[in-house]
């Protein structure tokens, strides 16, 4: 497709007005399906096969999906610890005259929930 096509200026301009959504594209049915099956490590092309055997079928879908669901489990139990083994940032408050003061830009703040996160901004930007 040449550059000065309609259709590819279309397709792959940006946008004047709006804004396209987040996310990826619409997956059909079937293919979300073989994406569980591979994250369940099912084999996607040989489940017509089994599928014909009903009850074998079943039990095997439920041991998978409850094997999945336990590693599963056991991934979010260790990312969760490895975030909490983190130490905290030492925030330190610079409080003059009852009054919560940033010391790099000299803004005030009521709370010091505030004051973290706007601390916890300039970190990220230095």
């Amino acid at each position: 497709m040449g550059e000065e096509r309609v259709a590819k200026r279309i397709f792959y301009s940006e946008l004047q007005v709006g804004k396209r959504k987040q996310g990826g594209q619409h997956l059909r049915y079937k293919d979300v399906l073989k994406r569980h099956m591979k994250r369940c490590d099912m084999d996607p092309s040989l489940w017509e096969f089994e599928a014909e055997d009903r009850p074998r079928w079943r039990h095997s879908v439920n041991k998978k999906v409850s094997e999945f669901e336990v590693k599963r489990r056991a991934e979010q139990d260790a990312r969760r610890n490895e975030i909490k083994a983190r130490p905290s940032p030492a925030i330190y408050y610079n409080i003059i005259g009852g009054v919560l003061m940033c010391c790099q830009c000299d803004r005030t703040f009521k709370t010091k929930s505030g004051y973290a996160s706007h601390w916890r901004a300039h970190q990220v930007r230095s």
